[in-house]
């Protein structure tokens, strides 16, 4: 009989699990940064930066840094070392401030593999008593290849003492980013760091007091100088769309001072009232005045309900005494130190503490703020502030008379912000007002005549009566006119909509589509070298229909995203001109378009606009250019413009047919279209031209067809004051 043997066996974990476990479960690069965002919140760090370098060409830079425990050997090698360790759901609640920990499945390192071609991990924590160590580690990604197996590839490691005065944290350098980072990119970004901000601290330093162990709370700060505009703690990016912003101070003798920031009118209040408050001594506030209409958080990248969420969670008024949280002031439901939600909800509304009067606003207490409407901090220390007391329990503030003091001094700010906005807010009064029935007033003089019939005779008051028919007349055919423009335009409206889904679904794809052809490139490790060179050849054609499409659907994000209606700015045009063409060049070079902008100044940039109104006035004429010179045998269009010092003047030129001197104001009321159906551009719906000079008017400038220079066909000269 056959001998029988027995041997234990044993898993192996193929390398490739690394990106699979990371693109499954990882959706994409922004969800990425935010898992390694809650790592540094589960680390006890007061703050989190995350800087982008050079990100927007292949091969950029992303750090990743805190300022928490940070991680000592041991525990880089049980724990992040380790995959699927079972460490958070083991221990689900933070060392030092007690937070219950956020991060899921240990899927940090996964999503560094997912940004980035190469990681240096440091990380320096306390190890003993008086003793601090980093640990420092690379990881190159590229090691990782299909068919190794995880535990035969070695990472290089080493560990250092330093000095004790050093900071504790881990600092995560994220090399050769895999992908390049776009607008769109930014936004989802924000979207996602903006549900992972966990308290609004403003002007706050953690204090390095050890003994100390309430949560001074967690920023989050993006350093992102190619995306100016992304910069900054993303609790003030939230902050951004508040109505207004109140600040209020109290000198040493007692005297109160008010300023008040209106951020819609960019317009500055101030309010010194005749009262003192000499028991509080030193204090400073800060608070933001939420809104909850559509229009004001326009431009956020999350809902009108998520930003009510976030409101409900973070908001109130807090009280921060010697920089830490005094917790039953703007934290708990039932605190209303403030009585704002008390004085809402009573059948008379009252201000207690606001007796300037103010006849020009009526009845401002229907506009109180709710504890959720305001988002905000008050500022006290022992040292500035001898009179004010902390409860044994060190939850609260002793009610004596310095407290309720400041209670009426914030207070006092608050109904003062009330007032103002019932003043220059035209939705505080329920809207604005019924509009009356513009031919009233013909109506009102056609009586007059008919009153005066005697004094003027018979054939005078006939003339007149007629002359108010043929007015009336005229107006009811250019309201009919004005309907027909609005119908047309809702209808774009709602194409506007479809057309944002669509975009979305596209990016969708995209991603999926580049996604599959990454997965096909780490196939390729797996085919014999016969058969290499033609599936690169076919991932070679599905990355240029990936960047072709992505593309071409950037260009929708850019003309309808929240981003290009957020808020004026002035752009430099041929940037702005170069990157809207883009998805044009394919049809420039297959239809022999000779298409030129260098005849702009790099430094000429547009007045203050929002850029979707840009775009709207530059992709109009264009389109339009390129559908007049289709048939041309010459087909050229330039662009060219100068600054002088009063005003900025733009030429778009063409070869097309032009357009005859008779129609040339024509072609620009509503539905006149003198352009040809195109199988690219369709079919012109006869706005284009009125969209193009209803915004330049809005901006103080002209349009108009001007007689072009020789060897040209069609002129169009834009010209706008120079801010």
């Amino acid at each position: 009989m056959a001998s029988i043997s027995s041997s234990e066996l044993h898993f192996s974990v193929d390398s490739h699990l690394l990106l699979e476990l990371g693109e499954r479960l990882v959706a994409r690069e922004s969800i990425a940064l935010a898992e390694l965002v809650k790592n540094a919140y589960d680390a006890d760090s007061p703050d989190v930066i995350i800087t982008l370098d050079k990100v927007t060409k292949s091969g950029g830079r992303i750090i990743v840094e805190d300022h928490g425990e940070g991680m000592t050997y041991d525990m880089l090698i049980k724990g992040w070392m380790r995959i699927a360790t079972g460490d958070k759901r083991e221990n689900p609640i933070s060392r030092k401030y007690k937070r219950v920990r956020v991060g899921a499945k240990g899927i940090g390192r996964f999503a560094c593999r997912v940004l980035s071609n190469k990681l240096v991990l440091e990380s320096v924590a306390v190890v003993g008593s008086g003793r601090k160590e980093k640990v420092s580690a690379i990881f190159d990604w590229r090691d990782f290849k299909t068919g190794s197996s995880v535990g035969e590839i070695g990472i290089s490691c080493t560990r250092q003492r330093v000095d004790y005065k050093t900071d504790t944290g881990t600092k995560l350098t994220l090399e050769d980013a895999r992908d390049v980072w776009k607008e769109d990119d930014l936004n989802r970004l924000q979207n996602d760091l903006l549900s992972l901000v966990s308290d609004y601290v403003p002007e706050v330093q953690v204090a390095e007091k050890e003994e100390k162990r309430e949560d001074p709370g967690f920023q989050i700060i993006v350093h992102a100088p190619e995306f100016p505009e992304f910069q900054g703690s993303v609790s003030e990016q939230f902050l951004k769309y508040s109505w207004c912003r109140l600040i209020g101070r109290i000198s040493p003798d007692g005297k109160p001072r008010y300023q008040l920031r209106v951020r819609r009118l960019q317009k500055d209040l101030q309010y010194t009232p005749t009262r003192t408050f000499a028991e509080v001594g030193g204090v400073y506030f800060r608070i933001d005045f939420f809104v909850y209409r559509r229009e004001y958080f326009a431009g956020l990248p999350i809902s009108l309900n998520d930003a009510r969420n976030i409101l409900r969670e973070r908001g109130g008024v807090r009280i921060f005494f010697d920089k830490f949280r005094v917790f039953a002031y703007g934290m708990e439901r039932s605190e209303d130190w403030l009585s704002l939600d008390l004085d809402r909800a009573r059948v008379r509304g009252v201000f207690r503490e606001y007796a300037e009067k103010d006849e020009d606003v009526d009845r401002p207490f229907l506009d109180l703020p709710g504890t959720y409407q305001l988002m905000g901090a008050v500022f006290l220390s022992r040292e500035k502030n001898p009179g004010i007391t902390m409860s044994i329990t060190r939850d609260h503030l002793l009610d004596n008379k310095a407290f309720q003091e400041l209670v009426k001094f914030v207070r006092l700010g608050i109904e003062w912000m009330t007032v103002q906005y019932a003043r220059f807010a035209p939705e505080s009064r329920g809207g604005p007002p019924r509009k009356e029935d513009p031919l009233k007033p013909l109506e009102i003089a056609r009586q007059k005549v008919l009153r005066k019939e005697d004094v003027l005779g018979h054939e005078a008051t006939s003339e007149i009566l007629q002359s108010f028919v043929m007015a009336r007349q005229a107006f009811e055919e250019r309201e009919e006119d004005r309907i027909s423009e609005i119908s047309m335009l809702r209808v774009l409206a709602t194409t506007g909509t479809l057309i944002s889904v669509f975009e979305h679904e596209l990016s969708t794809l995209i991603r999926a589509l580049i996604t599959e052809n990454r997965r096909l490139v780490n196939y390729l490790e797996d085919l014999p070298q016969s058969h290499r060179s033609k599936l690169k050849d076919t991932i070679s054609r599905l990355q240029t229909w990936a960047d072709s499409i992505e593309e071409t659907a950037s260009q929708l994000g850019k003309m309808m995203g929240r981003k290009s209606r957020d808020r004026p700015r002035s752009y430099p045009l041929r940037d702005l001109i170069d990157n809207m063409v883009a998805p044009f060049n394919y049809h420039f070079e297959t239809e022999h378009i000779d298409f030129k902008d260098d005849g702009l100044p790099a430094d000429l940039r547009m007045p203050a606009m929002f850029r979707c109104e840009v775009y709207s006035i530059f992709l109009n004429l264009i389109t339009n250019a390129i559908k007049a010179v289709k048939n041309s045998e010459v087909r050229k269009i330039h662009i060219t413009g100068n600054i002088s010092e009063n005003e900025i003047r733009i030429h778009v030129l063409d070869t097309g047919r032009g357009i005859p001197p008779d129609r040339r104001e024509e072609v620009f009321k509503p539905f006149v279209s003198d352009s040809e159906p195109d199988l690219l551009f369709g079919e012109g719906t006869g706005l284009g031209l009125t969209i193009v000079r209803n915004t330049v008017d809005t901006y103080g400038g002209t349009v108009r067809f001007i007689d072009p220079p020789d060897d040209w066909k069609t002129c169009v000269e834009l010209v706008f004051p120079q801010s």
